[in-house]
């Protein structure tokens, strides 16, 4: 189901410029999943997607934010995630988390129940 979009239209090439900006760990990795998931080929809307259903949809996600016991809450206003296609156990999926698995945890410590994302305009099934 749909809720209110925030922004439509917002470039994958400025939101892949974004991330690399920001990014601090493995640049290259990050770099391997924003083109594997061709984000600068595609235009996303910013919005609100339930962390819940992500975290169904994601199993590494899921897996990932159970493992971290040592992320806190979410502390002030963090970039949205990224949602679009990554391969998951030799198969791709269109509506799983490229960008912001920590982003994610921290908001599941903060007892969030959303989280801001940007989402392709086509081809992903959940959004709040």
């Amino acid at each position: 189901m749909k809720k209110k979009i925030e922004m439509e239209g917002i470039s994958g090439a400025d939101i892949a410029s974004a991330i690399m900006a920001a990014e601090q760990w493995d640049v290259e990795a990050v770099m391997e999943d924003l083109i594997y998931a061709e984000v600068v080929d595609k235009r996303y809307v910013k919005m609100k997607v339930d962390i819940e259903e992500l975290r169904r949809q994601d199993i590494e996600l899921h897996s990932f934010i159970e493992d971290r016991y040592d992320i806190g809450p979410m502390k002030g206003e963090a970039p949205p995630i990224l949602i679009g296609r990554r391969s998951t156990n030799g198969l791709y999926t269109e509506s799983l988390v490229i960008d912001g698995f920590y982003r994610t945890a921290m908001a599941v410590a903060a007892g969030h129940k959303t989280i801001e994302a940007y989402v392709p305009e086509k081809g992903t099934v959940y959004m709040v």
